[in-house]
């Protein structure tokens, strides 16, 4: 008796692992054309009012909310940390063909130790 429950929890773990495999593949629904539009437009809203050679730059593109970036910056002797963070998320306007409901929330400030002594 025991033998037989034991071959029918394989049996339905063999078969319950077996028709979940093509939930488990990602889908390919976008191709690297699109992806490299997609960031070639991204950019240049995002660094919207950045230097082109920043001391240090950062940007995070997550999968489900907007998009941040933020660059680190030498003026007039001082650092400058400018950040620009966008409304809502921009792939999603971008694929639609709306992206001017995407509006850049920009903000700058100095570090506490923001002099440069070198």
């Amino acid at each position: 008796m025991k033998h037989i429950y034991i071959l029918i929890f394989l049996l339905i773990s063999f078969v319950s692992c077996y028709g979940q495999n093509d939930h488990l593949k990602p889908a390919n629904f976008e191709t690297p054309e699109i992806v490299k539009e997609y960031y070639a437009s991204l950019f240049p809203v995002l660094y919207n009012g950045f230097d082109d050679k920043p001391v240090a730059r950062y940007t995070l593109i997550p999968s489900f909310s907007s998009e941040f970036a933020f660059s680190v910056e030498r003026k007039a002797n001082q650092f400058l940390i400018i950040s620009n963070a966008l409304s809502t998320s921009y792939w999603s306007h971008w694929y639609a063909k709306d992206k001017s409901k995407v509006k850049v929330k920009h903000a700058s400030t100095k570090p506490a130790c923001s002099s440069v002594h070198a």
